[in-house]
This record gives C-alpha cells, sequence and structure tokens, in this order.
C-alpha cells in the first residue's frame, strides 16, 4: 500500500535532538500507524513503514512524542526524558494530515522539557 514520504526536525527546548520518538495514531480509530521513526543527531527525522525514509501511509493522525536518550536494562525501552508529557496523542494537540501523493518536508515539531 502507499506511503507518502514526510520529514522535518525535532527540538527540545530550541535544540535539535537525536532519540525522539513519534507515535502516529490514526485520527479517527485511535490505531497506532504502522510506520515508526526516530529523531537522528541533527534532530531529522523521517517516517519509514517498509523501508528506510519511504514514508506513511495517507490519513488522518495524532502524534505522541517519547525522548529516549538510551536503552533501558535487558533490552527494554529506557525511560522517557520528557516524563510522558507528550505520550497521550489525543492531549498533545499534535496532528499530521498525509495526502496521496504529496510528500511533505520541513514538518517540524517543537517540544519542551519540564512541566
Amino acid at each position: 500500500s502507499e506511503t507518502v514520504p514526510v520529514s522535518g526536525t525535532i527540538t527540545i527546548d530550541g535544540t535539535p535532538t537525536k532519540n525522539v520518538v513519534i507515535y502516529a495514531y490514526n485520527s479517527t480509530s485511535g490505531m497506532e500507524a504502522f510506520a515508526e521513526t526516530k529523531s537522528q543527531e541533527d534532530g531529522t527525522y523521517c517516517w519509514s513503514t517498509y523501508k528506510a525514509c519511504d514514508g506513511i501511509a495517507p490519513g488522518e493522525y495524532k502524534l505522541a512524542f517519547a525522548y529516549i536518550p538510551k536503552d533501558g536494562k535487558g533490552g527494554n525501552p529506557g525511560k522517557d526524558e520528557l516524563g510522558g508529557k507528550y505520550r497521550n496523542p489525543m492531549e498533545g494537540g499534535f496532528e499530521l494530515s498525509v495526502q496521496s501523493g504529496v510528500p511533505q518536508e520541513g514538518v517540524d515539531y517543537k517540544l519542551e522539557s519540564g512541566n
């Protein structure tokens, strides 16, 4: 099925940050999308579904974020250094609209640490 490239930069307190994971949930069903992405050294990210940076399926999404700078013990996911602040996609106010055949660049997210 079709995927549409979407990429951008994630900052925390204005600084491009690596290891920020974005989770996309279908706005209607609430189901988590198959696509995944995590920011790189320079804060950039690109959605990947079947292969690196191939994009995400067209649709309307609500987004959640977690900043996980290091892995947990025994291969478990590490701690969210944003304290779960952005983990509820229905509350965060971050949305992504992806249209068939319309790639997007510069889809940036400005997150803030602390409460």
